[in-house]
């Protein structure tokens, strides 16, 4: 699968993009803590915490404890709209939110794909120029990069070397294609 990223923006506070959990490793805490443990556990799961370095202080109320920073992991989920991945402290987030111009982009990828499909299934060469014809909901405003792509002039095609419907989020496009005559 391909991702196409728009925009790369360091943050320092991810509150924006994810809600931070702690979760307490039981495991590991029970026989450190012992009773305390059920006590310990619920600080963690509140957000009581302190990093310094390898070790957690972990708060409730006035009592205090110290941890190896291991028996507490954090984990982070993206908010509404973005998925979130987080290793070695560093935390990633995808602005998954599809406007109207991305979706419109995202068709315009997949008509130049399929038209590209198309030459190759007509064995044009790499350089031969095409007449394109797109009818249906193609996005319009994309039409100069589709032509770019993949060498076309939008035009009329009386007598098409190859057609295909090709669906995009409005609906069907019919694509027609044909070598470009050299004169």
């Amino acid at each position: 699968e391909e991702l196409n990223v728009k925009q790369v923006v360091q943050r320092e506070d991810v509150s924006s993009i994810a809600t931070t959990r702690f979760v307490p490793d039981f495991k590991q805490l029970g026989p450190v803590l012992g009773k305390d443990m059920p006590q310990v556990a619920a600080a963690i799961k509140a957000g009581n915490v302190h990093f310094e370095a390898s070790k957690v202080n972990v708060t409730q109320g006035e009592r205090n404890w110290t941890v190896d920073a291991a028996m507490v992991q954090i984990q982070f989920e993206g908010v509404e709209g973005h998925d979130v991945l987080s290793d070695g402290g560093l935390v990633v987030a995808l602005d998954t939110t599809i406007t109207p111009e991305l979706l419109s982009e995202g068709d315009a990828r997949g008509l130049v794909r399929n038209i590209q499909d198309m030459r190759k299934d007509a064995d044009y060469a790499i350089s031969d120029r095409i007449v394109v014809q797109l009818d249906g909901p193609a996005p319009r405003e994309w039409l100069g990069y589709i032509m770019d792509e993949v060498l076309g002039t939008a035009a009329a095609v009386a007598k098409p070397d190859r057609e295909k419907q090709i669906e995009v989020s409005a609906g069907l496009v019919t694509a027609r294609i044909q070598r470009e005559m050299k004169l």
